[in-house]
């Protein structure tokens, strides 16, 4: 073994003899990536930047990444074999202890991750209830109680869309108990992600139950699905907010189930 690979495990040896009990790991409520070099230094904060900047706001298809790298190397050391890290452009083998140390800091960095992506999540459903709230109360300032609740719908209804930059195509149905939107983008492939919000409504409140952030192409569709366990009122409404303009605050399309 040359010495960049003795340089390498002796680095990632004392990593993760403290990767469980530093100090800065209750520094967030997340705890923080592992710091090996092998990963280039990431953090936190640059896994926050890269998703919203590069992969525009989805995190699920980081996370996917890294549960099949996690996957991978479970597979490896289940076979007894040794993995090949690539450190500074050279193939380092891990194996034995080295090897279960590595496997260690993967399945934390992805327990980290997913933790981020959840906070991210839950921010986003708290600004979307604020914004549904405050579109409540400007109305009310008006004079006016309008509430933009569609009439009961049938098992199936699809819901046109058009205004702005948005041209969508949106499916409601009741399957098996759950409530079901399809939404299907029309026009083009949108420049940046929006926030597909579904509400819970029927109860005098607006209640964020379900949130994900995406970004169509041309045609492409998405498919929420709520089951009843989390719809006690029967009533859903789906609201879709493109992060490159605003929208004023109304469903986009309702659905009853009960």
């Amino acid at each position: 073994m040359n010495l960049s690979a003795h340089k390498f495990l002796a680095i990632f040896a004392f990593v993760a003899a403290v990767l469980f009990s530093g100090p800065g790991f209750a520094q967030s409520s997340c705890g923080k990536i592992p710091a090996l070099k092998a990963w280039g230094g990431v953090t936190n904060a640059r896994v926050v930047q890269y998703v919203d900047n590069k992969l525009h706001g989805d995190w699920q298809p980081y996370i996917d990444h890294l549960a099949s790298q996690l996957k991978s190397v479970r597979l490896i050391q289940d076979a007894g074999k040794s993995a090949q890290i690539r450190y500074r452009g050279e193939l380092i083998e891990l194996s034995g202890k080295n090897l279960t140390a590595y496997l260690a800091a993967s399945e934390k960095r992805l327990e980290v991750v997913t933790c981020l992506a959840e906070q991210a999540l839950h921010q986003q459903a708290a600004q979307l209830a604020d914004f549904a709230t405050a579109a409540g109360e400007a109305t009310d300032e008006a004079g006016e109680v309008e509430v933009q609740i569609r009439k009961p719908q049938p098992l199936r209804q699809n819901v046109t869309v058009a205004g702005g930059a948005l041209r969508l195509e949106v499916t409601t149905s009741c399957e098996n108990g759950s409530s079901v939107f399809k939404v299907t983008n029309r026009g083009g492939e949108w420049p940046k992600s929006s926030i597909f919000a579904i509400y819970r409504m029927g109860d005098q409140t607006k209640q964020v139950i379900s949130s994900r952030r995406m970004r169509l192409k041309g045609e492409q569709s998405s498919t929420f699905r709520i089951d009843a366990t989390k719809n006690p009122t029967g009533q859903l409404g789906l609201f879709v907010d493109p992060s490159w303009y605003k929208r004023g605050f109304e469903y986009d399309a309702t659905v009853r189930c009960r």
